[in-house]
């Protein structure tokens, strides 16, 4: 019943946009939007740091704007200027703060993501705007759609709250891009592609694969592998996290979840420090996202004598999915 009622709001929702009774604000930059169907998990940050590196690489100027999830502040934030990281964790919200982090690229958050848009327009003399969670975001208009797809969501193709879609897969004659990640099978795909689907729509196979970890304290310090962790992760899907751990062959003792975009407390740090004691071991394992939140208590695990090792993650695409883009915003 609540998924039926969550389906009609979405329909009316969409044919507001589809009808033109709401119409999109329109930048003079290329904006390319990179979405879910689902509710998180698919490896949507990742790969919005992997294509800015990648056309940033190539010489163009990119910003990245987003709503900035679950942060404190209010209006809009320059997170970083692509020089400067102006804001914390508490400003910019997890993903973004990582973002900024991870790229040369001038990052943005307002609630009203096209605001956003427009000011990093005004701000920055860019080449594209990289709109971050943007598919359901149709305020927005965009130049290129790519939407993640993992495994789960095409196993149980059931809209909230039954299941994890936002969008039924009829949606996808939207997308432009649409990558396959986290063991999601191109034949179970075809299966669901709507009718109406566009005619160059492409198709991207992107994996996720371990990258060197290294300590939140000490970015000279390597993870040794001979040593017993604590896994810590505060994600909508930790289980692809905790399984690459032990596909690595690192000795996990211990799991603790929380929720995605948990903002850790001082009892939160106490509970981890304290298995790491119960569990004889000095050594945490997390993901980057929590570790933007997790070190500003680098006291608190020092003066126990604790390390933070940080496991990130490599993007792998099969085909020349750049290429892809960059024709398609410019068809």
């Amino acid at each position: 019943m609540l998924e039926k009622l969550f389906a009609y709001f979405i329909r009316k929702r969409n044919s507001k946009f589809d009808t033109g009774e709401i119409l999109p604000v329109k930048c003079k930059t290329p904006v390319i939007s990179v979405g879910n169907l689902s509710v998180g998990g698919t490896g949507k940050t990742p790969l919005v740091i992997y294509i800015s590196n990648k056309l940033s690489e190539l010489g163009n100027k990119v910003a990245v704007i987003g709503r900035g999830y679950k942060r404190k502040s209010k209006g809009e934030i320059v997170v970083s200027d692509g020089k400067n990281i102006l804001a914390d964790v508490s400003e910019a919200g997890d993903e973004m703060l990582l973002i900024a982090e991870k790229t040369c690229c001038p990052v943005l958050v307002h609630s009203k993501k096209y605001e956003a848009g427009l000011s990093a327009e005004k701000l920055f003399n860019v080449d594209y705007i990289l709109l971050d969670d943007g598919f359901q975001h149709r305020k927005l208009s965009r130049k290129c759609d790519i939407v993640l797809i993992d495994r789960v969501s095409l196993e149980n193709p059931f809209l909230l709250p039954k299941g994890r879609l936002r969008e039924s897969f009829d949606a996808l004659a939207r997308a432009d891009i649409i990558c396959l990640t986290k063991g999601a099978k191109i034949q179970d795909l075809i299966r669901k592609l709507p009718k109406n689907t566009k005619p160059n729509l492409k198709i991207f196979e992107v994996n996720f694969v371990q990258a060197s970890a290294y300590s939140l304290f000490n970015k000279n310090n390597a993870s040794p592998a001979d040593k017993k962790y604590i896994a810590i992760a505060g994600l909508a899907n930790p289980k692809n996290f905790f399984e690459m751990l032990t596909n690595n062959n690192y000795c996990i003792i211990e799991k603790i979840n929380f929720s995605d975009h948990h903002n850790y407390t001082k009892s939160d740090i106490l509970k981890i420090i304290n298995s790491a004691k119960r569990n004889n071991t000095a050594c945490i394992a997390t993901t980057e996202k929590d570790a933007v939140k997790l070190k500003k208590y680098k006291a608190e695990f020092i003066n126990n004598n604790i390390d933070i090792f940080v496991f990130p993650l490599e993007v792998i695409i099969k085909g020349d999915f750049i290429s892809a883009i960059k024709e398609c915003v410019s068809s």
